[in-house]
């Protein structure tokens, strides 16, 4: 769990990066991105959401298009969780919506 954990940090830090950000992105620029009307910003958020459900090889059962409105409802019920990672809150929604009596897929702290 400690590696794969490490394995997300990694790869979110590397598409923070890769888009110009310093280090990793909250709930809040996450749901600006989603909400944007750039379609580059709405790309961002989808492949970024989609990044995290292929972590947790989840595509076969999770609609990607539907993760996109559950995250984006999730941030906005949730204004509390938006200063936290990303990917944190992305793996609470989905975890949530598809899995509620899991205890974290993904291993990420919470």
């Amino acid at each position: 769990m400690k590696i794969l954990a490490l394995v997300v940090t990694g790869s979110m830090e590397a598409a923070s990066i890769a888009h110009g950000a310093a280090g990793f992105i909250d709930g809040n620029e996450l749901l600006s991105r989603c909400k944007s009307e750039s379609r580059d910003q709405q790309h961002f958020c989808a492949g970024y959401i989609n990044g995290i459900l292929d972590l947790r090889q989840a595509q076969r059962w999770v609609n990607g298009e539907k993760a996109i409105d559950v995250v984006t409802r999730y941030l906005d019920d949730n204004p509390g969780e938006r200063q936290i990672p990303a990917a944190i809150s992305v793996d609470t929604a989905i975890e949530n919506a598809w899995c509620p009596n899991s205890r974290g897929s993904l291993g990420l702290v919470k």
